[in-house]
């Protein structure tokens, strides 16, 4: 019994001299029967908790056989509970349970049920109402594992009015039990044919986690938070992804290159934000310890230092929880590196990113941001230098030979302040030696307003920076006005405009112009279309492009003649998921981070449905009749949310509304859904003497409830299926089938009038309905 004894709500229903049950609800003894007819076999609106826990405001119906029946959850706004606990409880407590303590059949631990008449409480009591409330470090891995597997096709394509250039990537993760195996793998083919196609994997391993630890075991490329700092990955045309997990929480300054007619037009500096998610001061240390052979799998790309030996260690140490240390030491192509990095929060709003790193026979360098976040914006300063030693000589003047030496520096100092809601300046000042020395500064000034009824962006850049290729070695400068704006607010039509001027490829004068289109269309599997018009000194240029989804593929095209060159290039951009798991298999189109997910079948009677999932931990998707994918978070249990996408309402009834999970990353498990129109139906339920039948079930393949004391009832019915079980003390009765064509009907709403239950035949075709729902 001291179990309980922490809980004094409920220290008397556990009382040895008392009867939980009987206690409860022998509160209405002595009342009159016409009061007490008010209480038992109705349905009753009651709170309901959970280890003391607020789960939300329900529908419950109480017998006279001391037992409770929760029909459904009616306000739940108030609770800090996930929507998977509610629609558990109801499933253990829609047939009915016995009030008291639990003797059999205990789900979820559960230990007692007790009803409140004073406060129309319904609580109950688990084994776990003891057990602190402290949030586990590590998320608990299904117990039995997962098992699937999750591949993503992409393909990009790019034509320069001369040659094609391709790529097709191919990355695979796997869920076997605890295991997860993953894979990347790619081929390629450039512009010059003479170089044929090449083809390589570029990882191939399986991955055990357990608690704080991680095992790897196969063909990967070692790496650890914080020890590489500026992400450099050239990336193909269209929607492509930075890999930022080598990195800690920070902002990170990106330079963005345009290249037109295989020339580079522009530069610009773009920002990566990524925050700091390590706190925990009682774990300082975060290793990765490696060992083994240096080798390209599966792969024709010429590369030296193969077979030889590669080990070393990458760690994070906290030295404060506001100043991570990295350190690394590393045995690579037969060199030996050696990296530092520290990641510090000075203050509130004051951060410092450094870095340090020395390979043997190639050079050393080092970076550092201070980062000062206020109300108003924020001020960024950077400075990196690297010195590069190759081993090849050089022969001078003199005759002597030298190796050569190469010294790169970069600083720059950004600002970006808010004047007001509307206005926003920015400025930065960038030094620079080595390649595209000298300095460069750029101003901008943007505007946030209306203009004909609709929300634009006024934007104002002057720039003057060193001098490139694409400038004829001349300084880069100019002036340029943009405005971007959306028509009719909601409608799906933007468009943008340019004027300015900028240093041409000959180191003259170049007046630009430039005005887009874009409108979002839902035209088969089209979901955006534009078109673009440049002009310059060279003439003018156009441009068009698409995006495109549906169910099996997403991707986007486009073409331009270049005014340059009058040239016409374009490209093609695919990506597609495949799932296999449970027995089935599903394509989807939808651009989605998966690490895990369901397959759904949806089966519904509503022509053109589209439906909305919503993952508890961030993620959607939408889906449609048939078979669908969708993306949920791994290793964390969760559950996905079903509703109707837009604001129209539905009468309908998504079954069931949500699902819950719990998988590894890659895992994958199959569910069904099903969407069917209905009516409410309104009437009054009587017996074969003609009373009023009081406290019976009606059901459906939509929904069920409970009639009142004078046999009314309201219950939600499947158009397609127009027929109502009648069950009362949990045995079936009869089997209502309703002719909608002759009942009276508003709306959506059917009024049924009143209707005769006798058993009989229906009895039987009732149990043989039920039975094949099951």
């Amino acid at each position: 019994m001291g179990r309980w004894l922490l809980l004094p709500a409920w220290l008397a229903v556990h009382s040895p001299a008392s009867q939980a049950a009987g206690n409860a609800l022998g509160a209405l003894d002595g009342l009159p029967r016409e009061f007490e007819a008010h209480f038992f076999d109705v349905p009753l609106a009651v709170r309901v908790d959970l280890d003391g826990r607020y789960l939300g405001d329900a529908m419950v119906v109480l017998s006279r056989d001391q037992r409770v029946q929760l029909l459904e959850f009616t306000d739940t706004l108030d609770s800090r509970e996930p929507e998977s606990l509610r629609r558990r409880w109801r499933e253990r407590l829609i047939d009915g349970r016995p009030l008291g303590d639990c003797r059999a059949d205990c789900p979820d631990g559960l230990r007692a049920v007790h009803y409140s008449l004073v406060n129309s409480q319904l609580s109950l009591l688990t084994d776990q109402a003891e057990i602190s409330d402290v949030s586990e470090r590590f998320h608990r891995q299904p117990e039995q594992g997962s098992y699937g597997l999750l591949l993503r096709n992409q393909l990009n394509l790019v034509n320069d009015g001369h040659a094609t250039s391709g790529r097709y990537a191919l990355q695979g993760q796997g869920s076997v039990g605890n295991w997860t195996t993953l894979a990347d793998g790619q081929l390629d083919r450039g512009s010059d044919s003479r170089q044929g196609t090449r083809h390589r994997v570029d990882q191939l391993y399986a991955e055990r986690l357990v608690e704080n630890q991680f095992y790897r075991l196969g063909y990967f490329t070692p790496s650890a938070q914080g020890l590489t700092r500026q992400p450099r990955q050239p990336v193909q045309p269209g929607l492509q992804a930075l890999d930022t997990k080598v990195l800690p929480g920070g902002i990170y300054e990106v330079e963005v290159r345009l290249v037109e007619d295989g020339q580079e037009t522009s530069r610009s500096q773009e920002f990566i934000y990524k925050p700091s998610n390590w706190r925990s001061t009682d774990a300082p240390w975060r290793y990765n310890l490696y060992l083994g052979r240096q080798s390209t799998l599966l792969s024709n790309w010429e590369r030296g230092n193969d077979d030889s030996l590669a080990a070393g260690v990458l760690a994070n140490y906290m030295l404060h929880p506001r100043a991570i240390l990295g350190l690394s030491a590393q045995r690579v192509d037969d060199a030996l590196q050696y990296g530092t990095s520290l990641d510090w929060d000075m203050r509130e709003r004051f951060k410092l990113y450094a870095n340090l790193f020395q390979t043997q026979g190639q050079g050393n360098g080092y970076d550092f941001q201070l980062i000062h976040a206020y109300d108003s914006g924020s001020f960024v300063a950077s400075h990196s230098r690297t010195w590069l030693a190759r081993p090849e000589w050089r022969r001078l003047d003199d005759g002597a030979s030298r190796p050569f030496q190469a010294r790169q520096t970069q600083s720059s100092l950004s600002l970006s302040h808010r004047l007001d809601p509307r206005n926003t300046v920015s400025m930065r000042l960038s030094q620079a030696e080595g390649a595209n020395a000298g300095t460069g500064l750029d101003l901008g000034w943007s505007y946030y307003g209306r203009l004909l009824g609709s929300d634009a962006n006024w934007r104002l850049s002057l720039f003057d920076r060193p001098g490139t290729a694409a400038t004829g070695e001349s300084r880069s400068r100019g002036v340029n006005l943009s405005l971007s704006m959306s028509l009719g607010g909601g409608s799906g039509r933007r468009v943008s405009a340019s004027v300015g001027s900028r240093t041409s490829r000959d180191g003259g004068r170049d007046l630009n112009a430039s005005l887009a289109y874009q409108q979002d269309v839902d035209i088969g599997p089209l979901r955006s279309v534009g078109a673009t018009l440049t002009a310059d000194r060279y003439g003018a240029g156009l441009g068009g492009d698409t995006q495109f989804e549906n169910q099996v593929v997403h991707g986007d095209a486009y073409v331009q003649r270049s005014s340059y060159s009058g040239d016409f290039n374009g490209g093609l951009n695919l990506q597609s998921m495949l799932a296999v798991g449970a027995g089935k298999a599903a394509m989807s189109g939808q651009y989605l981070p998966h690490q895990a997910g369901l397959i759904v079948d949806v089966e519904t009677d509503i022509d053109g449905l589209k439906l909305r999932a919503d993952d508890r931990h961030g993620g959607s998707a939408n889906l449609r009749p048939g078979r669908n994918v969708i993306p949920v978070a791994a290793y964390k249990a969760g559950h996905v949310q079903f509703d109707f996408e837009g604001s129209a309402g539905t009468a309908a009834v998504i079954q069931p509304a949500s699902l819950d999970y719990h998988l590894n990353r890659g895992g994958i498990e199959y569910r069904q859904l099903r969407v069917l129109r209905t009516v409410t139906v309104l009437g009054r339920l009587f017996d074969e003497h003609g009373k009023p039948m009081r406290g019976a079930q009606v059901i459906n393949h939509a929904s069920r409830s409970v009639t009142e004391t004078d046999g009314f009832f309201a219950v939600e019915m499947s158009e397609s299926t127009p027929s109502l079980e009648v069950r009362q003390q949990g045995r079936a009765v009869c089997l209502l089938s309703l002719d909608i064509n002759t009942l009276e009907r508003e709306d959506d709403v059917l009024l049924a009038g009143d209707q005769r239950c006798v058993p009989g035949v229906a009895q039987v075709e009732a149990a043989v309905a039920r039975n094949g729902q099951g």
